[in-house]
């Protein structure tokens, strides 16, 4: 195998990622959104926000199965992913801990 072709090979098991992880439960969240608020999440969802993060995942999802067919093509999935996950991280995250107030799931 050429080198071209193991970079696309690992990028596809990235796309693979997140269908799983993010289109899947995206999907959820925007189809059987009642549903997915009381099994998937804990504690009470703001309506709007629960739908536009399952919007959200489930666009990174499709732009995923796109990079199974077109790794090289949809390579922007994963600097919007890290984007969002960089600011999240350091206006979200961060604070919260600072604080002593990121919970987690039991």
């Amino acid at each position: 195998m050429n080198e071209i072709t193991e970079n696309a090979n690992r990028l596809r098991v990235m796309y693979i990622a997140n269908v799983v992880a993010a289109g899947i439960p995206g999907a959820v969240m925007i189809g059987l959104p009642a549903w997915a608020r009381v099994n998937m999440f804990a504690g009470t969802q703001d309506p709007a926000m629960f739908g536009m993060t399952g919007a959200i995942w489930l666009a990174i999802g499709l732009g995923s199965l796109a990079g199974l067919w077109a790794p090289n093509v949809m390579k922007g999935v994963f600097v919007v992913l890290m984007i969002y996950k960089t600011i999240w991280t350091l206006t979200v995250a961060l604070p919260l801990l600072l604080v002593g107030n990121l919970t987690v799931l039991p």
